[in-house]
């Protein structure tokens, strides 16, 4: 690195801000800065010394060509995330989280997440036939409890052989309460800390009864909470502790079922909005299915139901934005960045960058057909984050968006209450800040 490069600073805001100051609208703030200062923006926030980069190429140097250098120890996410998830695979770095991948890897290949296809449908075919069944057809429901709930329901029972039915809506409330805690950080409010540690110790009640169901019932059992009680060390042949297995289930429950919700629910909220692309998707699935129940040997055949997910994914990914902190000084787009600088990537911001994507606000689905895909650099959408680090369930996460969309569509259009105000809300997860309720138009009612 030439001595120019170290001296040349990225631009940015003069004035340094409080992290409340970011927080009241991150979304917005990150939008304004790119908007202002262009893809590499440097600015200060507390004691935070932050560059922030807006362009694919570079979040490609950051996430895989150079994610040695990039650790996530350090960043303000990992800090608010450990004390939740422990050092489970989410919160690890380094030869810890080396060993946790490569023990977790063969897992979520692709085939086995396949073999789960009917545990996904089967609880979407129980909540639809609930749905079905209501006092007051007509009575809205709340989209974001409702998707929470099935996405639970179905990570529990595919990675650890549990059902937590009777458990869910007590663990739903409880996430809920952790995620306003750490999306709105501030260690001057003790009120919403103490219901952050209430809301812990009902989640690590929830957590601790699932292992403890299994150890009750050892027999033969082929999931992941299996292959953690079953796990080795290559050197020692010692097995995993409590408190390791207590993490790695922690952290699968709770990223297993969050971002999947909220794909669903905002890409509801797009269909409703656009209703040719609803009949579109409808037309599709009528079909290649003519009313039966999905299958994981339908998915390549349902094209544009992919097509509406990924740009619902688009517009708003669920993990909005990543941190990474540089061990050693880096030079990135021409601009140096010092080691210990937290270095900031969102997926919300690139996804809406019109160099990458004309008319960026819009929801058009075929911008993912393949011949519109074509040249696309890898890394201008990057739901699922990317190099080494990409999620892990990526696999199990396409499946089961593809097939509960499916089983629902196909059944049920669902309509956002008129004059409810949607807008986003950036806490640990993209969500709708007001929620989603819905009513519900069986397809007997529908009107083309």
């Amino acid at each position: 690195m030439g001595a120019a490069a170290e001296r040349r600073v990225p631009p940015g805001p003069e004035e340094h801000l409080s992290v409340q100051e970011t927080q009241a609208d991150p979304l917005g703030f990150l939008l304004e800065l790119t908007r202002r200062y262009g893809d590499v923006v440097r600015y200060h926030a507390d004691a935070w010394t932050v560059v922030f980069l807006n362009d694919p190429a570079l979040v490609k140097h950051v996430l895989q060509d150079n994610h040695r250098n990039y650790a996530k120890t350090g960043t303000p996410d990992l800090l608010m995330l450990k004390p939740m998830l422990g050092d489970g695979l989410l919160t690890s770095d380094g030869e810890s989280w080396f060993r946790q991948r490569r023990l977790a890897q063969p897992f979520f290949h692709r085939e086995r997440i396949e073999a789960f296809g009917r545990v996904m449908t089967d609880y979407t075919q129980e909540m639809l036939a609930a749905w079905a069944e209501r006092p007051d057809p007509a009575a809205p429901l709340e989209l974001t409890d409702e998707t929470t709930r099935l996405t639970t329901r179905i990570v529990a029972r595919a990675l650890f052989g549990a059902d937590v039915h009777d458990a869910v809506g007590l663990f739903g409330s409880a996430v809920q309460a952790m995620n306003e805690y750490m999306g709105n950080f501030d260690a001057r409010d003790r009120a919403r800390y103490v219901s952050f540690l209430r809301a812990h110790s009902i989640i690590r009640g929830i957590v601790g009864g699932i292992i403890e169901g299994r150890r009750r019932e050892p027999g033969h059992h082929d999931d992941f909470l299996a292959m953690l009680l079953e796990a080795r060390d290559e050197d020692t042949g010692e097995g995993l502790g409590d408190q390791q297995i207590r993490d790695q289930v922690m952290t699968m429950l709770m990223a297993g079922h969050e971002t999947t919700a909220k794909v669903l629910t905002w890409t509801f909220h797009l269909l409703d909005r656009h209703p040719e692309a609803r009949t579109r998707l409808e037309d599709e699935l009528a079909e290649v299915l003519g009313g039966r129940v999905a299958t994981v040997g339908d998915l390549p055949r349902l094209r544009y139901t992919w097509m509406a997910l990924q740009e619902a994914m688009r517009l708003y990914p669920p993990v909005w934005i990543i941190s990474r902190v540089p061990l050693a000084d880096d030079e990135v787009g021409g601009y140096h960045v010092a080691a210990g600088t937290l270095v900031l990537v969102s997926p919300y911001a690139l996804h809406r960058k019109p160099a990458c994507w004309d008319d960026p606000d819009a929801f058009r689905p075929d911008r993912f057909a393949p011949a519109a895909s074509e040249g696309r650099h890898p890394f201008a959408f990057f739901p699922f984050s990317g190099g080494p680090r990409q999620c892990i369930g990526k696999s199990f996460a396409t499946v089961e968006l593809q097939l509960v969309l499916a089983s629902i569509a196909q059944r049920f259009r669902l309509r956002v209450v008129p004059g409810h105000r949607v807008e986003p809300e950036a806490l640990v997860t993209l969500r709708p800040r007001y929620g989603l309720p819905v009513t519900l138009a069986p397809r007997s009612e529908w009107r083309t």
